[in-house]
């Protein structure tokens, strides 16, 4: 048994208790901590999201790289953060891969890193669930610019 089917067999045992949805905000709030990107802070005059609503809203837009090489991949990161930005996008998933049939590695997850690192469109990252890719992916929130 993995720790995700663990976590699910808790999540049902829970669900009958009444607060759930409280418990799980406690949680957020307790685990997710504030962050320094002060221009996705929420607002109230402009409606915009926090940072903690960007994290659990799903993303706007997707790029999958199996079965391109690396420098495909490299170009195409760049490419997609910035005409994601510029469309608007808020938050994006980049599908890199695990690497599983890579004699190398995770090559791919490698060069998603620092194309991240190097754009200026790239805020906040993380590790999307497994139901987005989990290891296998990185979600992005842009900067705005």
């Amino acid at each position: 048994m993995d720790f995700g089917d663990i976590l699910d067999t808790w999540e049902k045992q829970n669900q009958s208790s009444q607060g759930k949805s409280r418990k799980l905000e406690e949680l957020y709030d307790r685990y997710l901590p504030e962050d320094d990107l002060s221009d996705l802070q929420e607002s109230e005059e402009t409606g915009e999201h926090s940072v903690r609503d960007l994290k659990r809203m799903e993303p706007e837009a997707v790029l999958d790289l199996h079965g391109f090489t690396a420098e495909e991949a490299r170009s195409m990161v760049m490419s997609f953060l910035e005409s994601s930005a510029r469309s608007g996008k808020q938050k994006v998933l980049i599908i890199h891969g695990k690497g599983n049939r890579s004699a190398h590695g995770s090559v791919l997850k490698k060069v998603v890193r620092s194309c991240l690192e190097a754009s200026p469109y790239a805020g906040r990252t993380g590790t999307p669930g497994r139901e987005l890719g989990g290891s296998g992916a990185v979600w992005v929130i842009l900067k705005k610019r």
